[in-house]
Formats: C-alpha cells, structure tokens, sequence
C-alpha cells in the first residue's frame, strides 16, 4: 500500500472558458522564443505587411551551416483551420516564394508547440532569413499571420574572423539576480549592435579573471578562480546545484564574432540558509458523497481519505505509507496522499487507518496520523422501499374489497324479502 509522490501539488483545471477575439487580436503564430531560431518580435499578432509584419531586422541574427538539417520550434496561441509555410530569403526579405522550404504543415488543433525538421539552403550569405507563415483558411479570402527569424549561413557554422575588429560589444543590461533554495537565476538583455554570445563566469570569491580577446572558450573552462558556466544568446540562465547559505560571484561578458570580450558585469549573491530539517505533521480528513465525516454508509460511494502535509521545510517533498490501515479497507486509486475505498461490502463495525508521511530532508523525518471510522447499514435505495409500500397498500385495498364482498353477500342471504 506504499505509494510515492514526488511533490505535493495542486492542478487547477481551467475549463469552459472561451476566448473571443477579432481579426485583429494579438494571437496566433511566431517562432519560438527558446527554439533555435528566434522570432525578430516577441508579438504573435503580425500580419500586414508582407514577409515579416513589418519587423525590420535585427542585429543578433543566429549562425548556422549552410546545406544542414536543423530542427525549428514554433509556436500557434490560437488554433485556425488552416495550415503553416516555412520559407527562406537569401537576402533583404526577397524571394521567400520562390525559396519554400516546406509548402505546408498540418495545424493540428489544440497543439500549442510545433517543432519541424528542414534542411537549409547549402550557400552562404549575410542577411538570409527564416519566414514562418499561418494561413488562415477560415478567413475569405484567406490571411496571413508572419514571424520572421533572422539567421546567418557559412560553411562551418561561425562567423569569419575579422583582423581588423578590435572593438568589443557593449556589456549586457537590465540585469537581474534572483536566489532560491540551492539555485540562483540571472536574467539580462544582450546588446542591439556587433554581439555574438554572451559568456559567464561563476566563482565563490571575487572573480579576478577575463576572458582573453580571441580566444573561443567552452563550458567548464576555468579563468583564474572562475568557471564558464554558460555560452550562448539566450537571456536568462539558472545556475543549479549550489550550497544554501554559500556566497556566490557571477561575471556576465559579451563578445562578438572575432571574439573581442566586453569589460564584463559582475553579480554576487548569498544563497538562503534551509533551516534544520523538521518533522512534517499530518492530518487526515475522510470524506464521503462531497460530505465530511466520520461516519460512512455503505451505500453512499466511495470513501476518500485524504492526508495533509504542514512542513516547515517548504521544499521537502513526501512518500506516503498506507501499510498499517486496516486490511479489508482496498485502496483503489493511484494518488500517492489519498487512500479511497469502496464500502459496500464491508461490514457495519469500527475501521482504522494509519500513515506515515516520510521526508527527503537530511535526516529524513516521519509525521504519521491515525483516524478510526464507522461503517453503518443503510437500507436499500428509495426504489426498493416505495415499491414494497405501493403492494402493501394494493394487498390492503383488495383484502377491503373481499371483506365487504362477504358482508354485502351474508347480509343478503338472511335479509328476509319485503
């Protein structure tokens, strides 16, 4: 009867809700913002004009080899009949139609995440772009909703470099530091103009090192008393894995393609102290048709126990232990906190259920709680009962009419005549 939940969660089901919007409306279709290319605008509402809503193109266009299959995400907010285009401009938003990649790709309704596979056009060049398309077929005519990456292809996959770029991007900006319980999460933009990569440091002192112009580095590179953590264009990045109540020092550095290497941003952080780890106290509640109680009818449904965590260690999670609940009471579901039986054939008497909830800290804790309910009869459903009394009063009705049958027929036999 052992059951184990990794944590204890609620799921809240939102249902029935329909979402009205117009033509208009901010929705639809745009490359995904963690994919491996990414969407010139975060909006999901572009449509006119053509090929990209109107979004001119950026600076942080991502590099890629040319002739290589590659798997792109994307992503639909609002279901349309109708289908997706995949395309490819070799320069300046020109000639998507004649550079299809793929014509068309099913919408699959109430599918939010679409990842696709293409291959990429084997030539090189500077300002290509990736077009992804959703074409409504419920509109007439039909219309277009666009989103539009920028990328780069060469025949390695990296920029050129350059002998004579010496400049350095500017560092990252509006950044952000946040800890948690063994974690911490940085945030940041990455500069508009000659970036590539963002690069970061982490270390538990003062980081005293950076990253030499034009050398490429690698995660788990160590730089003086630092280690490369993270390498990439992304804006955010969570550092795992770390001491609660340890300070640590992050050193942020943008560069670009000749690897020229910011002056860097530097951000420390104390991770919270966990508290010792404490017994988790449990509570049991039975229920019964919607109902609380203690007393249940082995006529009324199924029966649910329910256990109750307070922990004073919030991110402990909990197994739960059935084992010593009375036997003849059968756990019918799969959640590990709950213990549900059907009392219908129980006999009517006392029960006890009993569980110990038994924490991950160190060392682990046990919380137990034990409840004792009453089985009771109840008489049969109102079916059985209203049926028993109509033929009692049908039994009655006729044992009246044969009773005045016989006096109406005595009373005429010695009745003398007129």
């Amino acid at each position: 009867m052992q059951k184990t939940n990794t944590a204890l969660s609620t799921s809240i089901i939102l249902s029935g809700i329909l979402l009205i919007f117009s033509q208009s409306a901010v929705s639809h279709v745009r490359w995904s913002l963690t994919g491996l290319v990414k969407p010139r605008s975060n909006s999901t509402g572009l449509k006119e004009p053509a090929p990209c809503g109107g979004v001119a193109r950026t600076q942080t266009p991502v590099v890629l080899k040319s002739g290589n299959t590659i798997d792109v995400q994307f992503e639909e907010t609002i279901n349309h009949p109708g289908y997706f285009r995949i395309a490819f401009s070799p320069a300046s938003d020109t000639g998507f139609d004649e550079n299809i990649i793929i014509a068309n790709i099913p919408e699959v309704p109430a599918t939010r995440f679409y990842t696709q596979t293409i291959s990429l056009p084997d030539i090189e060049c500077n300002d290509c772009t990736l077009q992804l398309i959703q074409v409504m077929t419920d509109r007439s005519p039909p219309s277009n909703y666009y989103s539009c990456a920028d990328i780069q292809l060469t025949s390695n996959g990296t920029l050129p470099q350059s002998t004579n770029d010496i400049t350095p991007p500017l560092d990252v900006s509006d950044y952000t530091l946040v800890a948690g319980d063994s974690e911490v999460t940085l945030s940041w933009e990455n500069p508009a103009l000659d970036f590539s990569k963002a690069l970061i440091l982490q270390g538990t002192s003062q980081i005293t090192g950076t990253p030499v112009t034009a050398v490429s580095y690698n995660v788990n590179d160590t730089i003086d008393n630092a280690t490369i953590i993270y390498s990439g264009n992304d804006t955010t990045y969570f550092a795992s894995n770390l001491n609660n109540g340890s300070q640590y020092f992050f050193k942020i550095f943008a560069f670009d393609a000749n690897f020229n290497y910011s002056a860097g941003t530097e951000l420390n952080t104390s991770l919270p102290t966990i508290p010792e780890n404490s017994q988790p106290v449990v509570l049991l509640t039975s229920e019964q048709a919607l109902v609380e109680t203690h007393r249940i009818s082995n006529s009324a449904g199924n029966v649910i126990i329910q256990a109750s965590i307070t922990d004073n260690n919030p991110s402990d999670t909990h197994q739960f232990n059935w084992s010593m609940t009375d036997n003849r009471l059968i756990d019918v579901d799969d959640i590990a906190s709950n213990f549900t039986f059907n009392p219908t054939e129980l006999e009517a008497g006392t029960y006890i259920i009993q569980v110990t909830a038994t924490d991950n800290g160190i060392p682990a804790k046990v919380g137990s709680a034990t409840m004792s309910i009453e089985v009771i009869d109840t008489p049969g459903s109102g079916i059985t009962s209203g049926s028993s009394s109509s033929g009692g009063g049908m039994h009655l009705i006729i044992f009246f009419f044969c009773f005045m049958s016989t006096v109406f027929r005595t009373r005429t036999q010695h009745d003398p005549e007129p």
